[in-house]
């Protein structure tokens, strides 16, 4: 045993010289890595600082187009009476929601807030209702349902802006069973200012209607308004195919 260490411990001897060259010049390289390292990280180049830059740019720009729409949505919240249902806000709710949605609406005009501001309009009764309508679709068009709302309150007051809401209502919805013979009602008063692809339109929401809803057009017909446009519309549903006829059996034997 004691050879074996006298042994080892000569070749450590005759080959330590030989490894600690190596091993040192290993450590310094490493040293100078990590000095330069240091260097680097310390003093980031041009195109680093300008990747900062604008990663710090674009963060504030996010925060600053967040932010209001953040505020917004939380008066909107908050706002009494806005609930899921359709009912709300109630009559004693009203005065304060329109205070919390106006104030919200003048941070961020949301779609729901816009939504809400139409709903009141339209539960009160008010004169303003049209534009309360236009402010929304502005923001969400995307609405069949409202656009012929806007087309009926427009009627009276200025038929061509009533026919534009209308084919915007019909583009945007051209099969949406809840308001097919209200639409339809729509258009038959509107029919005199159409245009020949207008009329076809209207033709082909006269199919549609009849085809989903033929109860809905029924009874839109009887109404006494509605009794000149009977002749028109008995000559589209003379007019039906065998597809639109299937449709309606498998459609109305579901029901």
């Amino acid at each position: 045993m004691a050879t074996l260490k006298t042994e080892l411990r000569a070749l450590c001897e005759k080959w330590e010289p030989v490894f600690a060259a190596p091993m040192q010049q290993n450590k310094n390289l490493n040293q100078r890595a990590c000095v330069r390292l240091n260097a680097r990280w310390s003093k980031p180049i041009l195109g680093e600082r300008l990747v900062l830059g604008a990663i710090a740019v674009l963060a504030v720009g996010i925060l600053l187009v967040a932010t209001p729409r953040l505020i917004a949505g939380g008066l909107l919240a908050l706002a009494p009476g806005v609930h899921s249902s359709l009912a709300y806000p109630s009559a004693e709710e009203r005065p304060k929601t329109r205070v919390w949605l106006d104030a919200a609406a003048d941070i961020a005009p949301l779609p729901d807030i816009a939504f809400y501001q139409t709903l009141i309009a339209r539960l009160d009764h008010d004169a303003d209702e049209a534009q309360a309508l236009e402010r929304l679709l502005k923001v969400s068009p995307l609405r069949p349902d409202e656009w012929n709302r806007l087309a009926r309150l427009r009627l009276s007051s200025n038929p061509q802006q009533a026919l534009q809401a209308w084919k915007v209502s019909v583009f945007s919805g051209r099969v949406y069973p809840p308001i097919m013979a209200d639409r339809l009602e729509v258009g038959l008063q509107l029919s005199a200012l159409m245009s020949a692809d207008e009329q076809s339109i209207l033709r082909d929401q006269i199919r549609l209607a009849y085809v989903l809803r033929p109860a809905h057009v029924q009874q839109m017909l009887a109404r006494s308004a509605n009794k000149g446009f009977a002749p028109l519309v008995t000559e589209v549903i003379a007019g039906l195919s065998e597809a639109d006829i299937a449709a309606m059996v498998r459609i109305h034997a579901l029901h």
